[in-house]
């Protein structure tokens, strides 16, 4: 089974056991297609690096070390913020693509996502099992993968927090056509 494996090396970057808990169970029950398909269905939106079969994972560990870059260059956020915006950038396109045979990708799927990580009755189990309502650090993760797409979404408000702001700009980034670096180095 494909699963929360093929992003160990992330995960354990994440400090707060609750979060790495959490991804976990998403990743183990991801839709199939999230590790097979490519990043964009239509090629337009991504490097080539990403348009290819696993090119979603490929996409989502570029994300992710965008993300760390930035928050390593910027040193005053709280170590619970960058639990969450790593996180966040990991399950950013858990959704991209659905439980459907469709080639296609999901529309508005940062909600999609949402949906698909609230409805997960494992993990609606495991924060059951801890806490009385949901978590600061989960709700958090969940408003990050909801607005990913910026302004490209009607959602889209006008005012991302620092989190927001920097899961939204480490997709953008990773979407650039130019965006290509060598993920085999990173092992």
């Amino acid at each position: 089974m494909i699963g929360a494996s093929v992003f160990s090396r992330e995960i354990s970057q994440i400090e707060n056991n609750e979060i790495v808990a959490m991804l976990e169970i998403v990743f183990n029950n991801a839709p199939p297609q999230f590790w097979t398909k490519p990043a964009s269905s239509t090629s337009k939106y991504h490097p080539d690096s990403s348009n290819v079969n696993g090119g979603l994972v490929i996409h989502t560990k570029q994300v992710f070390y965008i993300a760390k870059a930035i928050l390593d260059a910027k040193m005053d956020l709280l170590l619970t913020d960058r639990d969450i915006v790593l996180a966040s950038c990991l399950l950013h396109d858990i959704y991209k693509y659905d439980f459907s045979a469709s080639q296609y990708t999901v529309r508005n799927h940062g909600i999609g996502g949402v949906q698909f990580i609230h409805n997960l009755k494992p993990l609606r189990e495991f924060l059951a099992s801890t806490y009385k309502s949901p978590p600061s650090w989960y709700l958090e993760i969940l408003k990050c993968v909801k607005s990913h797409n910026g302004r490209f979404t009607k959602e889209y408000t006008g005012f991302f927090d620092e989190a927001q702001t920097i899961v939204h700009l480490a997709d953008w980034i990773a979407c650039q056509r130019w965006c290509y670096f060598d993920l085999v180095k990173l092992k």
